[in-house]
């Protein structure tokens, strides 16, 4: 009999559980989303800018920080909260790539082809470097048996250097969104990378950005 009563309480105290859970479900919704530049008028920069070199494009989130919540099921049950730790795998360069072309839509130029076989055959060692640092982001996930859908915020530093002056000549930031609403065979490390492409194409409506590049277009 006693052993009776402590399976139904068992019972009580799971079902309660589930119930809880299924009050504070992942919702991907909940995930800020900017505007890409591609559907903004930006200005889109004159083809005379000077070609830059690409140098790094790396994560660097507060250690510990919140990083992933990711739920499971119908109800998108939360499954588990993943913090960010300095071991996990940085920006492939198929990543970087198309980091590189969202820019190069918004009128930014590269030294060399990336597709070519000299890449750096034009010209070896331009003024102007520029890098990003990813330092925020927020990204939820839900999987079932048909995949996963998710959608994640980014915040991006970008620093352009210039060989001239030996100096950082502008800091500035950029959001990038990206939401993928049907479940699909993706991952969540791709709908976090998607977000900082957007991140990318952004660059050709921020204001700090396209100011300066109009300038050093000037100066060529």
């Amino acid at each position: 009999m006693l052993q009776h009563k402590r399976k139904i309480a068992s019972l009580i105290i799971a079902a309660a559980l589930i119930g809880s859970l299924a009050g504070c479900a992942v919702d991907i919704n909940q995930v800020r989303q900017v505007p890409a530049a591609r559907t903004v008028t930006a200005g889109k920069l004159p083809q005379n800018v000077p070609g830059m070199e690409f140098t790094r494009l790396v994560y660097a989130l507060p250690e510990g920080s919140d990083y992933h919540m990711g739920g499971i099921g119908i109800k998108c049950l939360p499954l588990n909260q993943e913090r960010w730790s300095a071991d996990k795998a940085g920006p492939t360069d198929a990543v970087v790539q198309r980091v590189k072309q969202a820019m190069r839509e918004g009128g930014a130029s590269f030294v060399g082809d990336d597709a070519g076989l000299f890449p750096n055959a034009l010209k070896t060692n331009p003024d102007l470097q520029i890098a990003g640092r990813v330092y925020a982001v927020e990204l939820k996930t839900c999987s079932n048996l048909i995949g996963m859908q998710g959608a994640a915020n980014v915040k991006v530093e970008w620093q352009i250097f210039s060989r001239q002056t030996n100096a950082v000549v502008l800091t500035t930031t950029t959001e990038g969104s990206f939401k993928q609403s049907q479940h699909n065979q993706t991952t969540a490390t791709v709908i976090r990378d998607r977000a900082v492409e957007a991140a990318a194409a952004n660059l050709s409506a921020d204001p700090r950005y396209h100011d300066f590049m109009m300038q050093a277009a000037g100066r060529g």
